[in-house]
């Protein structure tokens, strides 16, 4: 990661990118050029081809140098913006192999290197798979579950979307959680522990770990360890409008009506601190790799705890009960990401001690703010900021000041969405990555960061 300008916090140094030094030279270059491009033009200087006079100036690249200075000092060095990942490819497709050859022909080498270790991973691979002893479909709900883990070992291997490592060093291949949920389903038996720990929706699915990371505490006591004030009047309007009001829909921001000290038919909850998300790809027909999305309290290392965003589903149910969500119905308030979804932060993922088989969400809701439609424009609208191309959000409050959040299913869960603090020209010296999410004030939604985001967003019309 490149070092970040200590007078300048969020802008990359002159070793890697544009610095203090840099970016007011970007300015008055520009401004230099906007102060004499009217003489340019009147001496028929800009030509094009066949020499022939031109009267504008509508270069991509001087287009592009316009929007250089705001996004960085208002966003400060974004993963995408970085020229890291070109420069590392340099090094293992060309660097590395060049030097492996005898300093003759680098073409025909490189490309003999990159072939032969190719067919060497993939040979490494089908060892892989031919030493996997079981298929996903030889195990039952009752037998261990190589990706079930500990609760004291939550956040290991697969946390951060790191996948677990195979014979000979090579990635293993990863369970396809939509066809693992749906044999259990068909092969539920007496003794199977429900609600089902492998569960899917038309886009997403879920697994949880077989053992609970907290089981069987008080709902109180569960407020408390989460520094969630509100959970108990919030699972009591959660179960009023489910039992009520069948068609309803679960979404996020809905007026509170419980009092604080409301019936619940149940007295413990069981607790996770996290749940592994996988998609269908947009792109292929195939399934993404699983991710884990976290909402795990306070600890050494996360003193604010750890709280994973997501898109959530406002969509309407398929049925009556306390389940599953439709995708895409237009019913959310325009402050929203789109008429179909939820921007939301995961505070609690849970399963009430009760009859009702369905995991459920605390979530507490993100807001658009409004942008100017068009760089330089001082109209302004619900759209994306013309200088980065994401959207900007900021934590939606209750008229008393407090956190929105309500309970939801997990099932409207769709697609990690991760945020990125909005630095404004001076970043906070306190932000960290664990405690940027409590402290800054407004965010982008990066959906540059993931392939998967990026097409979701874009085929949904977000």
């Amino acid at each position: 990661m490149t070092r970040s300008d200590e007078s300048f916090p969020g802008v990359v140094s002159a070793q890697s990118g544009p610095d203090n030094t840099l970016l007011p030279r970007i300015t008055s270059s520009l401004q230099l050029f906007h102060d004499h491009k009217q003489s340019i033009l009147d001496l028929h200087a800009r030509v094009g081809k066949g020499n022939k006079p031109m009267d504008h100036f509508q270069i991509p690249k001087l287009e592009l140098m316009h929007g250089v200075v705001p996004s960085i000092t208002s966003s400060g060095a974004v993963i995408q913006w970085s020229a890291d990942t070109t420069e590392h490819a340099h090094i293992t497709e060309v660097k590395v192999p060049g030097r492996s050859g005898n300093n003759q022909s680098y073409g025909p080498q490189i490309c003999r290197w990159l072939d032969r270790s190719e067919k060497h991973r993939n040979f490494s691979l089908a060892l892989s798979i031919q030493h996997t002893p079981h298929s996903q479909h030889d195990q039952n709900e009752d037998d261990p579950d190589p990706l079930d883990q500990d609760p004291a070992d939550d956040t290991n291997d697969e946390q951060d979307g790191h996948t677990p490592r195979g014979p000979s060093g090579t990635a293993a291949q990863h369970r396809d959680f939509f066809s693992r949920s749906t044999w259990l389903l068909k092969n539920i038996t007496p003794s199977t522990p429900l609600p089902l720990r492998s569960f899917h929706t038309e886009t997403t699915a879920f697994q949880l770990n077989r053992l609970p990371s907290l089981k069987e505490v008080t709902v109180d006591e569960i407020a408390t360890k989460f520094k969630i004030p509100d959970l108990h009047p919030a699972l009591a309007d959660y179960i009023r409008r489910a039992r009520t009001l069948h068609s309803t829909i679960f979404k996020l921001g809905q007026r509170r009506t419980s009092p604080t000290d409301a019936d619940l038919p149940f007295t413990h909850l069981n607790v996770w601190y996290s749940v592994r998300m996988q998609m269908r790809t947009t792109d292929v027909m195939d399934v993404t790799d699983p991710q884990r999305v976290c909402a795990s309290p306070s600890s050494e290392e996360w003193p604010f705890g750890r709280y994973d965003t997501v898109l959530l589903s406002n969509g309407t149910p398929l049925g009556p009960g306390l389940g599953g969500v439709r995708l895409l119905t237009p019913l959310s308030p325009p402050t929203n990401i789109s008429s179909g979804f939820d921007l939301a932060q995961i505070r609690l993922i849970f399963h009430p001690i009760w009859d009702v088989n369905v995991f459920l969400l605390y979530a507490e809701r993100f807001d658009l703010l409004p942008q100017p439609t068009a760089y330089g424009s001082t109209s302004r609208g619900y759209s994306p900021d013309p200088a980065t191309g994401m959207y900007v959000v900021k934590r939606s409050l209750r008229s008393n000041g407090v956190r929105l959040g309500d309970v939801v299913p997990l099932s409207q869960a769709r697609i990690p969405a991760p945020l990125i603090p909005r630095y404004g020209d001076r970043a906070d010296p306190k932000l960290t990555a664990q405690n940027s999410l409590e402290f800054s004030t407004e965010f982008y939604l990066n959906h540059f960061f993931d392939k998967e985001l990026y097409y979701f967003m874009l085929w949904n019309n977000l």
